[in-house]
């Protein structure tokens, strides 16, 4: 899945930067990979949950 590539891909940049000792948190991590805050992103082009997702997300949580 392309998402969850980004998120490792962020995930990556942010561990390998600190490393480096260069001083980056992971929501600047974040908006290297997706080239925008990720809350933007989200805001684009992540789709609203369907009923069945909702419902699983409720079961799991013991709702």
């Amino acid at each position: 899945m392309r998402l969850k590539r980004l998120k490792k891909t962020g995930m990556f940049i942010f561990a390998a930067a600190s490393e480096q000792g260069a001083d980056i948190d992971y929501e600047a991590a974040r908006e290297v990979v997706y080239k925008m805050p990720h809350s933007e992103w989200k805001e684009k082009h992540q789709l609203p949950a369907t009923d069945e997702q909702l419902e699983k997300l409720a079961a799991r949580q013991g709702k």
